[in-house]
């Protein structure tokens, strides 16, 4: 018979791999350059950046969050706020996928400078709120 303790425990411990695993998804999200990341910018003559989605980073990304989400069923642990900006930055790649579905290319010049500054602001929160889940979970020994 397992004790709440245990049970509480059990719990404890999914909540912190559901955070850490969710660290990896957000290897995508960054505009940082990596061999994942969707979102990527070039430098203008004039200082300005011209963003670019890279669609097959982005479609990797549609595949893995619901692996994530459901099928290692991380989803459960993950905290609302998490969630939402989750969901929110995934519809907001759905629908730059859809508007470019006939467009052959991989690389993908985002005009829109409202919709890539909200997924900057989308990863920027979530790192915010990761860290927060992370510092909050941890057990004060001292």
């Amino acid at each position: 018979m397992k004790t709440p303790l245990l049970i509480q425990r059990k719990k404890y411990n999914r909540m912190l791999n559901s955070l850490q695993a969710f660290w990896g998804l957000l290897a995508y999200m960054t505009d940082t350059e990596n061999e994942k990341n969707i979102l990527r910018f070039t430098l203008n003559s004039d200082k300005s950046k011209t963003y670019i989605l890279n669609s097959a980073n982005a479609k990797a990304f549609m595949k893995d969050l619901p692996e994530y989400f459901y099928g290692f069923g991380l989803g459960l642990y993950l905290p609302i706020p998490i969630r939402v900006l989750l969901f929110e930055y995934r519809n907001i790649l759905f629908g730059v996928l859809i508007s470019e579905l006939d467009n052959p290319v991989d690389q993908i010049i985002l005009k829109n400078e409202i919709l890539v500054k909200r997924m900057i602001e989308i990863h920027k929160e979530l790192v915010n709120l990761l860290r927060k889940e992370l510092d909050l979970a941890m057990p004060k020994i001292w």
